[in-house]
């Protein structure tokens, strides 16, 4: 194992040095798998898609995304408007900041315009 893993550092070190990712590491196979209690499943929002890639890429994905967190963003934490990286925050959360701030900005805009 010992050996593998040193032949595996080297080698994901070697692509993120050179920017590359393997074509066949880029290759996806979605599944749709029915979603529980629907009747019937004719409609595309009766299914969840679920990406099969490959493990190498996942590990290596994992591995940078473990760097950014204890490393790169730690020394240089990310903006408060940040929603990637950051526990509880999502691309859910980043909409519900700009749908309240839509929200805001037409009611202050509402309210000049009835005074």
């Amino acid at each position: 194992m010992d050996q593998i893993v040193m032949h595996l550092i080297h080698i994901f070190r070697s692509f993120l040095a050179l920017g590359y990712v393997p074509e066949s590491w880029k290759s996806v196979r979605v599944v749709f798998i029915p979603k529980p209690g629907q009747i019937a499943h004719k409609i595309a929002k009766d299914f969840r898609p679920i990406n099969l890639t490959s493990f190498l890429l996942k590990t290596l994905e994992r591995l940078v995304e473990i760097y950014l967190r204890k490393n790169t963003l730690v020394a240089r934490p990310l903006h408060v408007s940040q929603h990637a990286y950051d526990q509880g925050r999502s691309v859910d959360s980043a909409l519900q900041f700009v749908v309240g701030y839509i929200e805001k900005e037409y009611r202050g805009s509402f309210r000049q315009h009835t005074l």
